[in-house]
């Protein structure tokens, strides 16, 4: 994605000269991520192109340390020079642009959050930053206007320890040994992405460790590691083959996809059997080679760089999702951009720019520009994103999308274990818990209600929370039908349902879930939803027995943007909100089916209750989202804590935890 040259193209550096097809397979890199980013839904892979371009700068950067290493003009200050001609200027002005648009467009938390950000991307290790941003409450990823640069400091950091090691390796090294650390390194960092993706994807995704392999795929080729093709058929059908094996992945894999770990490798399998079989392969190189797919190789860096701050700052201008045309209009502005940048900062800087001393001045020049770069990221940082810019009601809102349960960070796990939180950091009042609250991130954002409740009562509460868990029993087993995705959710609720039946104290049991079915599923699959659903309330109820009172809470209302975000930038810009407070929930028709199911296994259940919760706030799938100043959600399908207890508090007032029990098990 960011390879060196000082001619018409990184792919000059390959062995043998100049090769366009190389230019063109950059095209069939950048084009579908930037579409993917758009949201032209048939590309719901169009993200492994990053891949692709990590596996062309392995071979192009690594050819060139090679040739230099060969003629013995190798320094590793030439080598960081020519990454500064051509990294550095791009990616300033760019990065200039955006933070001029943000000043207008962003709130305070957003503009803060960005200025962290670029501090992060100065220093070569916004990979980590964003690393360290994601996880279950982080911001969306469609709002962080310098997300895409994970990539680039992915490349940096591989480039900090890959030319020492190959000069090492080439001058002291026998090629077996070569061949050996190389293959052993590769094999080495598939075999720890493969290991981590299932344990913390976005490790395997953001951390170079985990990305290597894929720049020492292309470093191979650049070393001879693989085998020449001589059969002119032979290189066809094979590279035929790699087209097809980066083009299908783009088409089948969608956001769900356990990516990179195995799925990952047919992309750079493709990228690898087209660099070393497309310099004679009939129609995929005159294809490659076309004078489109050329001029879209040679502005891909570029393109790359500008389209996704177009992208997220033009939905920030509008305060909504781009419509068709829209999308369309913000593609072409990017490669506008892109164009513009490639012909006047890229070109000039990495051809025409003559100094006397380059290494040291190119070097400087770029540290300066990068300094500067960061010390405007900490100013917009430390002055909390310029708050004073904003008014009352901005702060307001920007604080409801940081409200959420206070006890979270101790009580809610969100990591690949187990084994519930410690009951007593979690449990109000004394130590043996009258209520328990269990489920998945809804539960967490219901607590600070349970909580509330629990205490005006004089009773003792606890939460035991797992994002992504579903309070469904299964034996221990993973059920995708019901949303016990891993066999860690279903060793949680395990364990959850031993810990209550242990309480003799225990008089409740509050369930949370996101129920809601995926969006078109078969009428069998509600089927089985149903039956695992009822298989479980029933063991619930038989292994708590008939003294303690289970409650299940109905449905709540997504939607397709954040609430509490879109009154921040509306009343920034000084426009209406009534888009922000009233809106169609995504997932009405889901929620519908799936609350019948609950509320039909619970009215025949004893001491079980149905507490619907959909029409508190909703009419059909029209629903608030604000009630009076108060911001009932925090993003797309979470509450705030004040909406929490709007919600939930008059709900829980009719419970009967002191063993009062009504004649009506149900909660209108």
């Amino acid at each position: 994605m960011h390879d060196d040259a000082k001619g018409k193209s990184a792919a000059a550096a390959a062995p043998g000269g100049y090769r366009p097809e190389i230019d063109g397979l950059r095209a069939v890199a950048v084009v579908p991520v930037v579409l993917f980013h758009a949201g032209f839904a048939p590309l719901s892979g169009g993200y492994v192109g990053v891949d692709v371009f990590f596996v062309i700068s392995g071979f192009l950067i690594t050819s060139i340390l090679r040739a230099d290493l060969d003629k013995g003009r190798y320094t590793l200050a030439g080598f960081y020079e020519r990454r500064a001609r051509r990294i550095v200027p791009a990616l300033l002005a760019c990065l200039t642009a955006t933070f001029l648009a943000s000043l207008v467009l962003l709130p305070p938390g957003e503009l803060e959050s960005l200025g962290k950000s670029a501090v992060w991307v100065a220093l070569f290790a916004s990979n980590i930053f964003f690393f360290n941003e994601g996880g279950y409450f982080g911001r969306a990823a469609e709002d962080m206007p310098l997300l895409h640069t994970w990539s680039l400091s992915v490349e940096e950091q591989f480039y900090i320890v890959w030319p020492i090691l190959l000069a090492l390796l080439v001058r002291r090294a026998s090629p077996l040994q070569l061949r050996a650390v190389v293959v052993g390194l590769a094999v080495l960092s598939l075999a720890a992405c493969v290991w981590m993706v299932g344990r913390n994807g976005e490790a395997a995704f953001y951390l170079a460790p985990f990305r290597a392999w894929e720049l020492l795929l292309g470093a191979g080729l650049a070393l001879g590691l693989a085998p020449q093709i001589t059969s002119r058929r032979w290189r066809v059908i094979l590279a035929t083959a790699g087209l097809v094996l980066i083009v299908w992945p783009m088409l089948a894999y969608t956001a769900t996809t356990r990516f990179p770990g195995l799925a990952a490798v047919p992309p750079c399998l493709g990228a690898a059997l087209l660099i070393h079989c497309g310099r004679d392969a009939g129609v995929v190189t005159r294809l490659m080679s076309a004078k489109p797919m050329v001029g879209i190789g040679l502005i891909s860096y570029s393109l790359y760089l500008w389209h996704w701050p177009v992208l997220v700052l033009g939905r920030v201008a509008l305060n909504r999702a781009f419509e068709p045309l829209e999308a369309a209009a913000a593609v072409a502005l990017a490669f506008g951009l892109a164009w513009l940048s490639w012909r006047f900062v890229e070109g000039p800087f990495r051809t025409h720019v003559r100094l006397s001393r380059p290494d040291l001045k190119v070097l400087g020049g770029a540290a300066a520009g990068l300094a500067v770069l960061a010390g405007a990221g900490a100013s917009m940082a430390l002055t909390d994103g310029l708050k004073r810019r904003a008014s009352p009601g901005v702060a307001q809102a920007e604080a409801a999308e940081r409200s959420i349960n206070p006890r979270r960070s101790r009580c809610h796990v969100d990591s690949a274990s187990g084994a519930p939180a410690h009951a007593g950091a979690c449990t109000s009042g004394d130590s043996s818990a009258a209520i328990l609250l269990w489920g998945d991130s809804h539960a967490d954002h219901f607590a600070p209600a349970v909580y509330a409740y629990a205490d005006k009562a004089g009773l003792s509460a606890r939460q035991a929370s797992k994002s992504s868990c579903r309070p469904i029993l299964t034996g221990g087993a993973v059920d995708a039908r019901v949303g016990v995705m891993s066999a860690d959710c279903a060793a949680f609720n395990e364990a959850v349902l031993g810990q209550a039946a242990a309480n003799p104290h225990l008089k409740t049991v509050v369930l949370a879930g996101w129920w809601i079915m995926r969006k078109g599923a078969a009428a069998d699959e509600g089927r089985d939803f149903g039956t695992v659903a009822r298989q479980s309330l029933t063991r619930m109820r038989d292994t708590l027995g008939p003294d303690v009172e289970l409650v299940v809470l109905g449905s709540t209302p997504a939607f397709d943007f954040w609430p509490a975000q879109c009154l921040s930038r509306a009343r920034l810009a000084g426009r209406d909100e009534a888009g922000c407070r009233t809106a169609d929930a995504i997932n009405a028709e889901e929620a519908q089916k799936t609350d019948a199911i609950l509320a039909d296994i619970t009215a025949g259940m004893h001491r079980t209750r149905w507490v619907p919760l959909w029409d508190e706030l909703c009419e059909g799938a029209r629903c608030e989202t604000v009630l009076g100043e108060a911001v009932l959600l925090r993003d797309h399908n979470h509450f705030t804590v004040e909406g929490a207890e709007r919600l939930l508090g008059p709900k829980l007032a009719q419970l009967s935890v002191d063993r009062r029990y009504s004649s009506d098990w149900r909660v209108e």
